[in-house]
């Protein structure tokens, strides 16, 4: 963080924020850090490994055709845990196992037929949380072609605690 730069401000290297353009511009890295920052003003070290665009083909929906057809889910996962152990020791014994998570999210999609995607967001941060070393949890879910004007449609929950 720079010196007398706001909170939440994203500066680069000979950028200008006396513009007033910056407001209120923070990553979600970012605002999960602000939940480690303690009273006495040290920032506990908090580290986001994250999947993107995890892809599998699912059951989803309430209309009687999408009962019928599997279709596309894709899913970016962001999971807060502390990695330093397994950066001392190159050891994947301290890591998280990204690829077993992967495993194990889109399999879970694949069997699923849930009506909403609200339930099957929920069901994989439970999943997350539960089954892995990990404390808190962002969930982004994209079904996408769902309506004709858009790319897709989604949903992005947190879930944990980053205490």
């Amino acid at each position: 963080m720079f010196v007398g730069v706001p909170v939440g401000c994203r500066v680069h290297f000979g950028e200008s924020i006396t513009d007033g353009s910056c407001r209120n511009q923070i990553t979600g890295t970012e605002r999960a850090m602000r939940f480690f920052q303690h009273r006495s003003g040290k920032i506990d070290p908090m580290d986001i490994i994250f999947l993107t665009e995890l892809q599998a083909d699912a059951i989803i929906g309430i209309n009687d055709w999408e009962r019928q057809v599997k279709q596309r889910i894709l899913v970016d996962l962001e999971m807060a845990t502390d990695i330093r152990k397994a950066a001392d020791t190159d050891d994947i014994q301290h890591a998280l196992n990204y690829k077993s998570i992967s495993d194990r999210v889109v399999s879970y999609i694949e069997q699923s037929e849930f009506q909403l995607i609200e339930a099957l967001t929920e069901n994989i941060a439970r999943i997350v949380l539960d089954e892995f070393s990990v404390n808190w949890v962002r969930v982004s879910l994209h079904k996408t072609g769902a309506i004709r004007a858009s790319k897709d449609v989604g949903i992005r929950i947190e879930r944990g605690s980053k205490e």
